[in-house]
């Protein structure tokens, strides 16, 4: 801006106005004052100024204040309580995450056989040197459903459908230990039937792309033959959360469906006896 409009932008500002104040009925002039723009800006900052200096006395110092602050819940009491609690609950996640680490650790050399996975996700890193089994140790002997019912509380639990079709092979104790479900269009989405954590993703020549999760109360379902696998080893999951593609992966297939199979304490179970496909 050059100096001439300078001047003029300031003369402007300097220009005198006369505020006026008359009577209405008969037009008499009972005031009137000498105003510029300068004098109009400079007086509503003065009573901004006083406004909020009165403002700030009253929620600071008086009971008003106090009152108000509480109604909002915005106390610097409140404040470090909620801080307090969240400090404490990263502290205890973290105990969890160190305690969870060890017993994945012992699972794997074998010095453990049941691992909690209900309330935390577990690190990658702990895990990413787990690239041989598949499934849970098979075991022979006729099984007591009645008595693993009574042992591990089955009723409590809401099995979601891993996926939504036909059964095209049923479970069968000592020649299939599985469901094969044949998804009705393809690239069907497969989805985790309980919350868990995902201890094993990898391909095998005879299943093809295999994802194993592992829930709670050493319950652990496997899902086999995927066209493609969303998740890795470590991811926490829930129920109904997509995790694979269906596909056609593997030798021992003839055709797009989901190999299912769930397991209890190293124990096959019929998944089609908790769950509708």
């Amino acid at each position: 801006m050059s100096s001439q409009n300078k001047k003029k932008l300031f003369g402007r500002l300097k220009k005198p106005y006369r505020l006026l104040i008359v009577n209405e009925n008969n037009f008499e002039e009972r005031a009137s004052f000498r105003l510029t723009t300068i004098n109009v800006i400079l007086l509503l900052s003065l009573l901004f100024l006083v406004f909020f200096v009165i403002s700030f006395f009253i929620m600071d110092r008086s009971k008003v204040g106090t009152y108000i602050s509480k109604k909002s819940g915005v106390t610097g009491t409140d404040e470090l309580i909620y801080i307090k609690n969240k400090l404490d609950k990263i502290e205890r996640q973290n105990r969890i995450e160190i305690k969870r680490r060890g017993d994945i650790i012992k699972v794997f050399k074998g010095e453990k056989n049941k691992l909690d996975t209900s309330n935390i996700t577990v690190s990658q890193d702990v895990l990413a040197q787990e690239d041989t089994a598949i499934a849970p140790e098979i075991v022979q002997d006729p099984i007591d459903r009645t008595s693993i019912e009574a042992d591990f509380a089955f009723e409590s639990l809401l099995f979601f459908p891993p996926l939504k079709g036909e059964i095209s092979q049923a479970y069968d104790l000592y020649n299939h230990k599985a469901v094969d479900i044949t998804p009705v269009i393809s690239d069907e989405s497969v989805k985790s039937t309980l919350d868990g954590t995902v201890i094993f993703t990898g391909w095998t020549y005879d299943f093809g792309h295999v994802i194993q999760v592992q829930h709670a109360s050493n319950l652990v379902s496997i899902y086999k033959h995927n066209a493609f696998l969303h998740k890795r080893v470590g991811d926490y999951v829930s129920a109904g959360e997509v995790i694979a593609i269906a596909g056609n992966s593997g030798e021992l297939t003839s055709g797009t469906h989901l190999h299912f199979e769930l397991w209890f304490n190293g124990r096959p179970l019929d998944p089609s006896n908790f769950i509708s496909f």
